[in-house]
């Protein structure tokens, strides 16, 4: 499965009731190009990241307040050693996120499309 469809399909299960017309207001995407994004016309990085950004929106406010409160109490009751193991977790995974927003971008310039 693409990144496209991935995001399309996380798109739904967030929104599940959502119109095209609703998609398209949500998004500020053309209701057309909604459209043809939905029936697999290559999606624009900026396209995508829109669709990211929405999605996480909805999703990430507990997890952004509970991770904050997380990494606070960490602070104060793990050692030194074991912060800087978080530390490395973490920083692998944004270099993975990095890289695959960089293939996204990657793919859409190889296949024509402009981000």
């Amino acid at each position: 499965m693409s990144l496209q469809s991935k995001v399309i399909e996380k798109y739904k299960e967030t929104y599940p009731h959502d119109t095209l017309r609703e998609i398209a207001k949500r998004t500020g995407i053309q209701l057309t190009r909604v459209f043809r994004l939905f029936n697999g016309n290559a999606m624009k990085l900026e396209e995508y990241e829109t669709f990211t950004h929405i999605i996480n929106q909805k999703n990430s406010i507990p997890s952004h307040c509970e991770f904050l409160n997380l990494t606070k109490e960490a602070s104060k009751k793990l050692s030194q050693d074991q912060l800087e193991g978080i530390v490395r977790i973490i920083n692998r995974k944004m270099i993975k996120a990095s890289l695959l927003c960089a293939q996204v971008s990657k793919t859409n310039l190889n296949s024509g499309h402009s981000a």
